[in-house]
């Protein structure tokens, strides 16, 4: 399905091997006087540079625009090949030299992602600039890219967890250009995607101007300064974006949407999260970590080990755009047991946002230490850390010494965040679906996700 804008990841810090000098971000400049925020990374088993790049975006803001565009554009365009090469040859060239590219379309940004070994960067950033400059959009292989996006989308929409998110994001967000950009409930825009569709908004978001740009790796930042400028030749600058401000709508609902055809009945609860500019990623993270555990966490003990009532059942935040971060806790439920589930949730939840038992504590931040060390020895994961930051507005450079801010972590800081950012239990909605509509007493029950209105 159409996943939620930037889906729950966890925000990593960046460390260095025992063998690797110190690694810092710093904001560096482009021959031709671009800014990136550039670091650099050598040692042991570091043998990549990843450079990452953020093209702001309104497309889907504007209602007259077809909200599939974005998705079937970014598969395209660093798949269609280039004049010179066909489609597979490019996949085959980037597979032989263990490089990779994407671009991956948000309601906010586009993501562009190229990782490739040192001794490949001419090569490399030859294909990509073509193919960023003068897409081909062949039009049987956007026909090719637009029939396998339609037929992933359509497969999508005949499980009953798509349908559960769908609503839930409609009652945040309401019946608006943005969140028709998310989840695409009019499928047959896809069909009406044509070649021009691409190239205007290939003219109006892939440009030269108003860019973040990161570059990691295994090489200097003058080599990655030419390196961002021989991507980016002959890109023209873009227009202005503007976006409309999104006011979700957080008020408290309990809904079930009745299907039929629904073959288990699933529930979740959403509430508003601060945003990822206001902090609190590794506290939030972490409290839901231990919040929905397995085996002793208290939503694992209530819901799956004394009420025997799920099959299982998570907890997680995600982020419509860059301002709207949700809290959502779900999972797959008995049916006859639904409403007494609901009941058990909300009061695991609210004794546990009050008081959050702590014994787990010292174990699962130092864990979570050392996966944000490893994990962070990749490049490719650290261009991304450090993109996320500056788009977020936040300091880059701050990337340095994540892993001692959480081990840092007391018990105090995770109460604080608990008490102070996340919903009460009385905020939080309740979305259900399944094929017994008398299975929530009291719940609006819908057949159609466009009837959320009623509800309210």
């Amino acid at each position: 399905m159409i996943r939620w804008i930037v889906a729950l990841v966890l925000v990593l810090g960046l460390g260095s091997c025992k063998d690797d000098p110190v690694r810092e971000v710093v904001l560096a400049q482009t021959p031709e006087g671009r800014s990136f925020y550039f670091m650099e990374a050598r040692g042991k088993g570091v043998d990549q540079v990843a450079m990452t790049i953020a093209w702001p975006t309104d497309w889907v803001y504007d209602a007259g625009n077809n909200p599939a565009v974005p998705h079937i554009a970014a598969q395209t365009i660093l798949s269609g090949g280039t004049e010179d090469l066909r489609p597979q040859d490019v996949m085959t060239f980037f597979n032989d030299h263990n490089a990779f590219g994407r671009l991956d379309a948000t309601v906010d940004h586009v993501i562009g992602r190229l990782v490739f070994a040192p001794e490949d960067r001419p090569q490399v950033i030859a294909i990509a600039n073509e193919m960023l400059v003068t897409p081909q959009l062949d039009p049987d292989w956007v026909t090719r890219m637009t029939e396998d996006f339609r037929a992933r989308v359509e497969d999508s929409w005949t499980q009953s967890s798509t349908h559960m998110w769908v609503l839930a994001r409609r009652a945040i967000l309401g019946d608006v250009p943005i969140w028709r950009g998310i989840d695409l409930p009019d499928r047959s825009v896809i069909a009406q995607v044509t070649p021009a569709d691409l190239k205007a908004w290939h003219a109006t978001t892939i440009v030269g101007n108003n860019l973040t740009i990161v570059v990691t790796g295994a090489l200097s930042a003058q080599d990655a300064g030419e390196a961002v400028d021989s991507l980016l030749a002959g890109l023209p600058d873009g227009p202005a974006v503007q976006k409309p401000t999104t006011e979700p709508d957080f008020e408290p609902i309990t809904v079930l949407l009745h299907r039929p055809e629904a073959e288990k009945t699933l529930v979740a609860f959403t509430g508003e999260l601060p945003s990822a500019d206001r902090g609190h990623d590794f506290e939030t993270h972490l409290a839901l970590q231990l919040f929905a555990r397995s085996g002793d966490g208290p939503l694992f003990e209530a819901v799956r080990t004394n009420l025997r009532a799920s099959y299982g059942f998570g907890a997680w935040y995600a982020n419509m755009n860059r301002a709207i971060r949700v809290l959502n806790i779900a999972g797959e439920v008995e049916t006859a047991k639904l409403q007494e589930t609901v009941d058990v949730v909300r009061e695991t939840y609210s004794a546990y946002r009050t008081g959050p038992e702590t014994q787990a504590f010292a174990g699962m931040r130092d864990d979570l230490a050392a996966d944000v060390k490893e994990n962070t020895q990749n490049p490719d994961v650290a261009a991304d850390v450090i993109l996320q930051l500056a788009l977020d507005g936040l300091d880059p450079a701050q990337a340095t010494p994540f892993e001692q801010q959480v081990k840092e972590m007391t018990p105090q800081a995770l109460t604080d965040t608990l008490t102070t950012a996340f919903p009460a239990a009385q905020s939080l909605s309740v979305i259900a679906v399944s094929a017994d509509a008398d299975a929530l007493p009291g719940a609006c029950v819908i057949t159609e996700i466009a009837q959320i209105e009623r509800c309210k």
